[in-house]
């Protein structure tokens, strides 16, 4: 766990750095340090948790697979939305653990990949789109985005990905609206 920490704070002091040099060299941006720092902390994040994702996999074996896991689950995530865990650090484990994990997991029947599929639809229609704040994609897009979702996780009928109905069925579990002691 200490190697954990320590990326922690890599991200944490690199993205304090990075927003100290722009806000010294941008004298016209309007954002303060704080806030470039926590742009810069998210962006950062997530470039460690495709890093070390795609390097457990390539180590592992399952580097295509991991790769497939991590754009089925952003671009779901994209439009469905979900929710956060408390901390980058929590996210970064979770969310490693899950993308580097779910290669390793051996197909069933496809009976079983179609069932969790449905039940990836049906959370998808009950629940999306979970987002706290305007979309990255404006608000005008906001009253598509459930079907799009479900659009999306319908795709995989056609696909019939193991690795990506695992993908859009985690990511579908965050669409969930509880209060949890992990999430935020």
């Amino acid at each position: 766990m200490p190697l954990i920490g320590a990326i922690g704070r890599m991200i944490e002091t690199v993205a304090n750095r990075a927003a100290g040099w722009i806000h010294r060299h941008s004298p016209d941006s309007t954002a303060s340090q704080e806030v470039l720092t926590y742009a810069l902390s998210i962006y950062f994040n997530a470039f460690s948790i495709v890093s070390l994702s795609l390097l457990i996999g390539f180590f592992a074996g399952t580097f295509i697979e991991t790769v497939v896991v991590i754009v089925a689950f952003s671009v779901l995530r994209a439009f469905s939305g979900g929710n956060h865990m408390r901390t980058p650090m929590m996210c970064l484990l979770v969310s490693v653990a899950a993308f580097t994990s779910i290669p390793h997991v051996p197909a069933p029947e496809p009976w079983l990949r179609d069932a969790l599929l449905c039940v990836s639809l049906l959370l998808a229609l009950l629940f999306a789109p979970n987002v706290r704040h305007d979309p990255i994609y404006g608000n005008k897009l906001l009253p598509y985005m459930k079907w799009i979702a479900v659009a999306i996780v319908g795709t995989n009928f056609l696909i019939a990905s193991w690795v990506v109905t695992l993908a859009f069925f985690i990511q579908c579990i965050t669409l969930i609206p509880l209060q949890r002691r992990c999430m935020k």
